[in-house]
C-alpha cells in the first residue's frame, strides 16, 4: 500500500474525512504459480483417470508419475507460469484505474480527469520526457507525491479559503516540497487566544532543494500564488514565510541476538529510520525518541524484534512540541536529517565482528552481543 508523502499528509489528516491512501492493502485475486499448477495437475489427473488412463501424482504406491520428466507436468508448469502472468495483469489492470493503487501513466490519466485537472510536475530544471519504465521518471514527481496532489485537488474548488486550498495552491508552485497552513483556530486556538491573529493565515514553506530552506524568491512565488485577486478571500491576510529548518542526526548502537544477520537487520533499521526522517521533514514535523526506538526494532516474519536493545547515544527529541496557541513555534519548524550523498549508504565491518552502517546523518553500529 503506498504511503502519502510529507507534503500533504498532515494537511489531509486534518481536513479530509476519507484519506484514500490509508485504505487497507488491495485484495489480490491472482492465485500464484503454486496454486495454479496444483489445480491444473489435479484436474488433469482426474480427467485422465476418468477416461481409464492411470495417472497418479499423489505419491501413493503404484504407478507414481515422475513429475520432473513427465510431459504433462512439464507443460503444466509452463501453463502455470503463463496463467500466473495473465492473472497478475488482470489485477494490475483493475487497480490501475483506482487512485490509491494506480501507477505511472495510468495515474497520469486519473490526474488529468480530476477536478481540477492535476498534471505530474518535473522536479529538475531540464526534465527528460516522462517514459514509464525508464530512468526518465526520476525527473518527475514520484507516484506517491503525485497521488497525494490528486487527492488534494478538490480542495482548490472552494471559494472560502479552507486550509486544503491554501496547501494546494502552495504545492502547485515549482520548487515547493511541503507547506503548512495555519489560521486563528489551528491547534486549539480560540477567539480570545488565537493560534495566529484573527483574520490572518500563515503558510510556512519548505523547498525541495538542499536542506529545504525556502529562498526569498520561492516565498514570493507562494505569496503570489495565494493572491487575493484570484485565489483567496479578500478578508484573509495571508503571509507566506520560509519554514525554519532544524538539522538533526542520529548515531546509535543496535544489539542483536545470536544468529541474526547483522547486515540485513542493520540495513532494514537504516531504511526505517530514513523513511521516518523523510516523513517528518515538513513544517510541524517532529522526531521523538520513541519513534527512533520503534524504527530500530526491526521485526522478523512473526513480529518478534530482532534487535534486543538500542543505545540511542545522545539523541534527544527533535521539535517535540506540543503545538498550541501558547507554543506556536514548532508548527513553523521542519526537522532535517541529511540523506546519503553520492557515495550512498556504506557498510564496514570491524575487527570485533561489529558492523557500521552510515548514510548521511544516520549512523548505526550493529553488534551481536545481546543474548
Amino acid at each position: 500500500m503506498p504511503t502519502l508523502p510529507p507534503a500533504v499528509t498532515a494537511a489531509l489528516s486534518r481536513f479530509a474525512a476519507i484519506d484514500l491512501a490509508r485504505l487497507p492493502d488491495r485484495p489480490v485475486t491472482a492465485r500464484g504459480y503454486d496454486a495454479i499448477y496444483a489445480a491444473y495437475m489435479a484436474d488433469l489427473a482426474s480427467r485422465l483417470n476418468a477416461e481409464g488412463i492411470p495417472y497418479n501424482v499423489a505419491g501413493t504406491p503404484g504407478n507414481v508419475v515422475n513429475l520432473a520428466t513427465d510431459t504433462y507436468a512439464i507443460t503444466g508448469r509452463a501453463f502455470g507460469y503463463a496463467v500466473e502472468a495473465v492473472e497478475a495483469a488482470i489485477d494490475d489492470a483493475v487497480y490501475s484505474v483506482l487512485v490509491p493503487w494506480s501507477f505511472g501513466p495510468y495515474l497520469d490519466a486519473l490526474g488529468a480527469g480530476q477536478t481540477p485537472p492535476v498534471g505530474r510536475k518535473a522536479i529538475v530544471a531540464n526534465p527528460r520526457p516522462y517514459v514509464y519504465g525508464t530512468d526518465s521518471v526520476d525527473d518527475w514527481q514520484p507516484d506517491d507525491v503525485y497521488r497525494a496532489l490528486i487527492l488534494l485537488a478538490p480542495e482548490a474548488l472552494s471559494t472560502c479559503g479552507p486550509e486544503g486550498a491554501y496547501v494546494w495552491f502552495t504545492l502547485e508552485v515549482p520548487g515547493v516540497l511541503s507547506a503548512g497552513c495555519y489560521g486563528p483556530m489551528s491547534f486549539g486556538g480560540t477567539r480570545l487566544a488565537p493560534f495566529v491573529p484573527l483574520g490572518e493565515v500563515r503558510i510556512p514553506v519548505l523547498a525541495n532543494a538542499g536542506d529545504g530552506t525556502a529562498s526569498t524568491a520561492l516565498v514570493a512565488a507562494v505569496q503570489a500564488a495565494v493572491s487575493a485577486d484570484s485565489r483567496r478571500p479578500i478578508a484573509d491576510l495571508v503571509t507566506a514565510s520560509a519554514a525554519t529548518v532544524l538539522p538533526w542526526s542520529f548515531a546509535a548502537t543496535l544489539y542483536c541476538g545470536p544468529g541474526v544477520d547483522l547486515g540485513a537487520v542493520g540495513m532494514a533499521a537504516y531504511s526505517r529510520l530514513r523513511a521516518l526522517a523523510d516523513f517528518q521533514h515538513r513544517p510541524g514535523g517532529s522526531v521523538l525518541l520513541q519513534d527512533v526506538f520503534a524504527a530500530c526494532k526491526v521485526p522478523d516474519a512473526t513480529g518478534t524484534p530482532l534487535v534486543g536493545f538500542v543505545d540511542p547515544g545522545s539523541f534527544a527529541d527533535v521539535n517535540p512540541g506540543p503545538v498550541s496557541a501558547a507554543n506556536p513555534s514548532p508548527a513553523f519548524v521542519a526537522p532535517y536529517c541529511a540523506p546519503p550523498g553520492p557515495e550512498g549508504v556504506t557498510q564496514s565491518a570491524g575487527d570485533d565482528g561489529t558492523l557500521l552502517i552510515v548514510g548521511g546523518d544516520i549512523a548505526l553500529r550493529v553488534e551481536q552481543t545481546y543474548g
